[in-house]
């Protein structure tokens, strides 16, 4: 649950384990839960200090900070390879098409690979090449 004053607190049951944290937001994150997985980040977050994607095992009660992003727009998950792919935007998103970059993390905060991913749309669909 996201609050007046920035902070989220995220509350999990497991077992007979109560588990509960709180995090500090600038501004209203985006959550995603996934299996035991809780992943938060602001999306295209302005200001001084770049933030990183926070994602919390629940199960092992462990948190780990990946990165530092700023013009954060995107962030999926491959549960299967363990790889969190944070899109940013890398250019002036009013011009077209729009340029990404996209960053593959381990989920052991090791980056793996960075490249620049171009978006175009038609048709009101949406295709990223490289």
């Amino acid at each position: 649950m996201y609050s007046a004053d920035g902070f989220v607190t995220v509350k999990d049951l497991i077992g007979n384990v109560h588990r509960a944290r709180k995090f500090h937001f600038w501004t209203t994150p985006e959550i995603i839960v996934h299996d035991h997985l809780v992943i938060m980040f602001c999306r295209l977050q302005e200001g001084p200090k770049p933030k990183p994607v926070i994602i919390w095992n629940i199960y092992w009660d462990v948190v780990e900070r990946i990165g530092k992003f700023h013009n954060l727009w995107l962030v999926h998950l491959d549960t299967a390879k363990e790889v969190l792919s944070v899109f940013t935007l890398s250019g002036n998103s009013n011009s077209y098409p729009v340029q990404l970059e996209q960053t593959k993390w381990s989920l052991r905060r090791k980056k793996l690979d960075t490249r620049p991913v171009q978006v175009v749309a038609w048709s009101g669909t949406v295709s990223m090449t490289t």
